[in-house]
């Protein structure tokens, strides 16, 4: 009797630890789960939208193309026209552009003359335009043929002409015709009854 009662405590012994170890496995199950629960956990998240980027600049958009044609630099600039050697000569500014449509394009500007010719013995240059000598006065200071006194005729060129002598007898008379008013004549004259000086017919 005595030893079952030694072995029932031993096993009552054995059967506490037993249950402590089965507590300790439970506890520590817990605490692994706890820290398992307590671990981060990382969601699968979509990677952020990228941005477009710009495309890179090219030289045309980094440069202004200046011009593309003459007219893009600005108006030709006239002066005042004056007559040259029987032609009308307008002194212009132009403004031009360079290299044109190219992102080394630039204006500049340039001076030149431009001419225009009247036409030769047909017409004059006044005041800057050509006028048409049959058009234009011619005066005559003796008023025509007067052989007897020396006269200056004054043409549409505001060139001048004296009546001279030829020779001792014989004169140069210029006058102005009726028609071709701007041009001059000239006519031969021998002086009759007299001498011809400076000019004139002398009795």
């Amino acid at each position: 009797m005595k030893n079952k009662l030694i072995l029932l405590a031993i096993l009552g012994v054995a059967l506490m630890f037993v249950a402590a170890g089965c507590r300790s496995n439970t506890v520590t199950g817990n605490v692994v789960a706890e820290k398992d629960s307590a671990a981060p956990v990382q969601s699968a998240q979509k990677p952020a939208a990228q941005t477009e980027q710009p495309a890179p600049a090219t030289d045309d958009s980094i440069y202004a193309v200046e011009c593309k044609q003459d007219s893009d630099c600005g108006e030709t600039v006239y002066g005042e026209r004056y007559c040259f050697q029987n032609g009308v000569v307008t002194p212009l500014t132009k403004n031009i552009c360079v290299n044109p449509g190219s992102i080394k394009s630039y204006c500049k500007r340039e001076m030149a003359d431009e001419v225009l010719m009247c036409a030769s013995g047909k017409e004059v240059c006044r005041k800057g335009e050509c006028y048409v000598l049959a058009n234009l006065p011619c005066t005559d200071s003796d008023g025509g043929k007067n052989y007897d006194v020396a006269g200056t005729v004054v043409d549409a060129e505001m060139l001048e002409y004296k009546d001279y002598c030829i020779d001792k007898y014989q004169i140069m008379e210029y006058f102005c015709p009726s028609t071709n008013k701007g041009l001059v004549l000239k006519e031969p004259k021998i002086c009759t009854g007299g001498k011809c000086i400076t000019g004139a017919c002398v009795d």
